[in-house]
C-alpha cells in the first residue's frame, strides 16, 4: 500500500490483492459481530429447560414427587419432541410456592 499526502489529506493506493484481503477482514469482523449479536438474542429468548430428574434434584425430592406435582397441575410441564421438560420460569414459580410450605 502506498500513501500520499495531497492538500493535507492522506491518499492510499492499494492493489487488487490488498483490497481483497481488506474485504475479507471486513467480512470476518461482520460475521463475528453477527454471531455475537445472535448469541445474545438467543440467550435472551430461550429459558433453560430441565428434566424431571434434574428438577427433583433441585428440590431434593424423588422423581415420583415431580410426577405427582405435574399430575396435580402444581407444575406446568412443556413437551419438547414428545419429551416432558420443565422450563426455568416454572422452576422459579415453584420455588416460591415450595418455600411457603
Amino acid at each position: 500500500m502506498n500513501q500520499f499526502e495531497i492538500s493535507g489529506q492522506s491518499l492510499y493506493i492499494v492493489n487488487g490483492d490488498q483490497l481483497k484481503e481488506f474485504g475479507q477482514q471486513c467480512a470476518n469482523v461482520a460475521v463475528e459481530h453477527a454471531q455475537h449479536v445472535w448469541q445474545q438474542q438467543h440467550d435472551a429468548q430461550f429459558d433453560p429447560v430441565f428434566t424431571k430428574k434434574k428438577v427433583a434434584d433441585m428440590f431434593d425430592v424423588d422423581v415420583r414427587t415431580i410426577e405427582a406435582w405435574i399430575a396435580k397441575k402444581i407444575i406446568r410441564p412443556t413437551k419438547i419432541g414428545g419429551v416432558i421438560r420443565i422450563d426455568g420460569n416454572e422452576i422459579v414459580r415453584i420455588k416460591q410456592i415450595y418455600k411457603q410450605h
